[in-house]
């Protein structure tokens, strides 16, 4: 639902229902009774938060373990296996929705949801080259193990994933990492020796405020890439789960410059 300060809307919203209240009050006494009804009904819609209508995002039919994420324009996007739901939502399947095959049936097909970016690095099996993944399905070439041992640490294989030739298409290809000293982006950031963990968007750090809200967005410390590189540091700290981190369909990363 994004990072929106919700507070804005209960002020704005009870001003007009105030003065749309006090029409009403006076078309009732005017005995405009129909007409106040389909006004009183019209706003209702018009006003109810989207947060509060919205469909399920996770479905899945009773007849097939295949989970769904489905978008603001209800397409359902598959999670094409269970690696890439863990890398989202764990083992947790609380939020699923079963669906009957109609209204599954109703929803149109789209593409199918990436591995969450900075939870793993990736490979198809019949090549050895191996990817960081960033938001949107951008997967990075890692030149060499020394460029990734210094990346990710010693233990940088036990990341690798598999990932099978027929999803490959789902992701696109960037840049490679061909430098020790290169950072991927949309990665959870930790300084060495520091104890803050920030998301790493580009060349613009954001720090978490606590663990539980590293959590909400799926995260979790093991997670993190360890540098000594400093940079930009942004001073609003992340307090909640924010669509552009926690959305499976969130778009790739862009550099961005602060804003203060």
């Amino acid at each position: 639902m994004g990072d929106v300060n919700r507070s804005l809307f209960p002020r704005a919203t009870y001003l007009v229902l105030w003065l749309v209240t006090g029409i009403l009050e006076h078309m009732q006494r005017q005995r405009y009774f129909w007409w106040r009804t389909a006004v009183v009904a019209g706003l209702s819609l018009a006003w109810l938060p989207a947060w509060v209508s919205a469909a399920p995002q996770l479905v899945k039919s009773a007849a097939s373990p295949t989970v769904y994420f489905v978008d603001n324009g209800e397409v359902r996007h598959a999670f094409p296996n269970a690696l890439t739901y863990g890398s989202w939502y764990g083992d947790d399947f609380s939020g699923v929705t079963v669906l009957g095959p109609d209204a599954l049936g109703a929803l149109p097909l789209g593409p199918n949801v990436p591995l969450k970016p900075g939870k793993w690095l990736a490979k198809v099996p019949s090549a050895p080259t191996v990817y960081a993944v960033e938001q949107g399905g951008v997967l990075r070439p890692i030149a060499s193990a020394a460029v990734a041992a210094a990346i990710y640490g010693p233990q940088w294989q036990a990341k690798i994933v598999d990932l099978p030739e027929v999803f490959f298409e789902n992701y696109a290809v960037g840049e490679p990492l061909d430098r020790p000293y290169q950072l991927p982006n949309s990665v959870v950031y930790q300084v060495r020796g520091q104890r803050t963990y920030f998301w790493k968007q580009g060349n613009l750090l954001q720090p978490f405020a606590d663990l539980a809200a590293m959590a909400a967005n799926g995260y979790h410390p093991d997670d993190a890439v360890v540098s000594d590189r400093t940079l930009p540091t942004r001073s609003r700290a992340i307090a909640r789960g924010i669509a552009r981190i926690a959305d499976p369909l969130a778009s790739p990363e862009r550099p961005t410059q602060d804003c203060g």
